[in-house]
Order: structure tokens, then C-alpha cells, then sequence
């Protein structure tokens, strides 16, 4: 990372991005204005009697790349839509992981077994994990389960990207969300709502 970028990084983390019309985050901005400079565009920048970047220069330089965005940023921020565009710690995008869609709508028999759905891309890297909506429990982790309920259990099926969540013996009280998780930055989630019912002629 060059000087300049670590510069901006400091003066980001005290505040003054805030006051910038800028969509993106401070990642975007340090790892642009590292292309501009790579790629031999001029910016602007103004230093003060000690040598530092000073804040109207770094705000200049933003507005230069809102003006002339890195390509890639530019496809970021015109994917606004449910399959939203992230970036991770390090700057590069992650594009949503999921081939389930979201709010997907099961529903099971009271005493029967109830399987929620969670495909994730083949090569997503992340750890996927099962947690319980209304009181944040943690089901599953990976393969583990980490609920003291034994009637949960995750289905994996390997080469697929299945990590279907099984719940044996469902009960009314299992009704509710249930959120499918990544353990990427940002985090990635979808929510699966399980529903109920029961068979009125049951004893």
C-alpha cells in the first residue's frame, strides 16, 4: 500500500469520509486511488507545511473518481438489486453467494420432518451456519451441530453446495425464521421462514 493510501485510510478513520458523497467504502477509495496512481492518472494532492495530506486534497481526489469511477466499482454500483455486489476486508468484490432465494417459504407437518434449504455457490469459501431467528441460537456450524436439540442436524452434500438444515419430530414452537449464514465480510444471509400445520385428523 502506498504512502498516499495509508494516508487516506488514517484520515478515514477519523471521520472525514463522512462529510463525502461518495457511495462506496473506504476500501474502494484507498484501492482506487492505488490504481490511479499504478495506472499513471494524475491526481491532485495538496500537502501541508509538515507533509501530510490534507483534507481537502483527499476530498478532491474523490470526487475525481466520481467523475471517473474504476471500472469495476462502476458494475458495483449499479448492481443494486437482490444480488448485491460486496466487497470484502481486502477490497475485492464478493458477489452474492447464494443459488436459494431469499424469505423462501417452508412448510412441514407437526411430528414430521421439516428440511430448509440453503444452497450456497460451489466455490463460495466461507463456513455456513444455522441460527434460529427468535432467540439467536446457534444450530449448526459447518457439519457440527451446536444445539443441545438433537433433532436438528445439517445436511451437507458435498461438490453441491447443499447445507439443507433437518429438524425431526418438528413441533408448533419450531415455527419461525431461520437464517442460513457466511461466515464472509460482509456477511452473506438468507432467512427461511418454517411453517406448521396440523393434521386435524391426528389423534
Amino acid at each position: 500500500m502506498t504512502e498516499l493510501a495509508m494516508e487516506v485510510q488514517r484520515i478515514h478513520l477519523e471521520g472525514v469520509f463522512n462529510m463525502m458523497r461518495w457511495t462506496s467504502n473506504s476500501a474502494s477509495v484507498v484501492r482506487a486511488l492505488k490504481n490511479q496512481e499504478e495506472d499513471g492518472r494524475v491526481i491532485d494532492v495538496h500537502r501541508g507545511k509538515d507533509g501530510q495530506v490534507t483534507r481537502p486534497a483527499v476530498k478532491l481526489a474523490v470526487l475525481n473518481l466520481e467523475s471517473n469511477p474504476p471500472q469495476e466499482d462502476a458494475g458495483q454500483l449499479r448492481d443494486v438489486g437482490k444480488k448485491t455486489s460486496f466487497q470484502n476486508h481486502f477490497g475485492s468484490p464478493l458477489q452474492n453467494q447464494f443459488n436459494t432465494k431469499n424469505n423462501t417459504r417452508v412448510i412441514a407437518q407437526k411430528g414430521g420432518l421439516a428440511i430448509l434449504p440453503c444452497v450456497v455457490k460451489i466455490n463460495s469459501p466461507a463456513t455456513v451456519s444455522w441460527i434460529r431467528r427468535k432467540d439467536f441460537q446457534l444450530l449448526t456450524l459447518g457439519l457440527s451441530t451446536h444445539s443441545s436439540d438433537k433433532r436438528f442436524l445439517v445436511e451437507h452434500t458435498r461438490h453441491m453446495g447443499h447445507w439443507s438444515l433437518r429438524i425431526k419430530a418438528v413441533r408448533e414452537e419450531d415455527r419461525g425464521f431461520y437464517e442460513c449464514q457466511l461466515s464472509i465480510y460482509p456477511t452473506q444471509s438468507i432467512f427461511i421462514e418454517l411453517k406448521i400445520v396440523v393434521d386435524r385428523n391426528t389423534p
